[in-house]
Formats: structure tokens, sequence, C-alpha cells
């Protein structure tokens, strides 16, 4: 199995993340969290499944909106731009 590279973490790093690679794990990256930070309010949500990269249900949306996005327990943990119509 192939281990992450230094040029990945920098690559990861070059997109405004810190990332670092695990030192007990040879492909494993760790990423520090900040927050929790206030989400602005939207009035159009996505709801998504937090378990699988899936939308649920959501509201009219075009590229452009300011959307919240919603877990399927009823958190908002985002607010966002859609880059295509929903």
């Amino acid at each position: 199995m192939e281990t992450l590279s230094v040029k990945e973490c920098i690559r990861v790093n070059s997109r405004g993340l810190a990332a670092y690679r695990d030192e007990y794990i040879d492909d494993a990256l760790w990423v520090p969290v900040e927050g929790p930070f206030k989400i602005p309010t939207a009035k159009k949500v996505v709801v998504v499944d937090k378990n699988a990269p899936a939308v649920i249900k959501t509201d009219h949306i075009n590229i452009g909106d300011e959307v919240n996005i919603v877990s399927d327990n009823g958190r908002v943990v985002a607010l966002g731009t859609p880059k295509q119509n929903i």
C-alpha cells in the first residue's frame, strides 16, 4: 500500500487547509478543526445525509443562492453557494 507523500500534503495546504501526515497511520492526514462559529441563516436549505454524500431534500435552488446545509437530524452545519442548479 502506498503512503501519502509530502507532495500530497503540500497540495492540500495550497488550498488553504492546514493538513499534516499522521505519525502512526501512513496513509492518513489530519486537519485541525477550529470553531464553533456562528453560521449565518439563509432563506433556502439543502438537507444532506451525513453518513453518505447525498442530498435528501432541497428547496428550489439556483446558482449563486445562499443556502444552509442541514443534516438529516435538523442541525445547520454550513452556509454555502451552489455551483449548479438543483
